[in-house]
């Protein structure tokens, strides 16, 4: 019985392990999007309460204990700063969220087709490509992006169009 005990709490370890994801949110805050680029964090950090009319999500790139950037500084609903758009490929698609910040462009992206993923953030200004920051690692859970769609964002039609890297 023992035995079987100890056999059980490793397999809850290494599931529990394989779901969690290292992030720069707070632990009463949902985790929208996180991945290591780099030697960083890149996430999307949600209130708990997030909804159509209430909630927050900021985007933070750092380090545990030197978060480099939070957009925005205030805590507002993110459809009042950040926009959706999407790509529609043959067997898949991709869904990003842009933002504005300081005369750059940030977008914050997933894409899944036939034998392949891609996630990541791109750094643009003026519409040029200044960095490409890739996930080394799952951004998103298996509820993909259930906790940004839950906060309505408007979608866009993306003038500066969006090229996935």
């Amino acid at each position: 019985m023992s035995r079987y005990f100890i056999v059980l709490s490793v397999l809850m370890l290494l599931s529990f392990s394989s779901h969690a994801r290292d992030s720069l949110c707070a632990q009463d805050e949902q985790i929208a999007f996180s991945c290591s680029v780099g030697h960083k964090i890149a996430s999307l950090c949600a209130s708990s309460d997030l909804s159509k009319t209430a909630g927050y999500v900021q985007y933070r790139y750092g380090q545990h204990g030197k978060v480099e950037m939070t957009y925005p500084q205030t805590k507002v609903h993110p459809s009042t700063v950040f926009r959706w758009g999407v790509l529609g490929f043959s067997g898949g698609g991709t869904d990003y969220y842009r933002f504005s910040n300081a005369g750059y462009d940030y977008v914050v992206y997933s894409g899944l087709g036939k034998g392949w993923s891609k996630e990541g953030v791109v750094v643009e200004k003026g519409g040029k490509r200044l960095q490409s920051l890739v996930c080394k690692n799952d951004a998103l859970d298996d509820q993909n992006w259930k906790v940004m769609y839950s906060a309505s964002i408007p979608q866009i039609d993306d003038p500066n169009g969006f090229n996935m890297p």
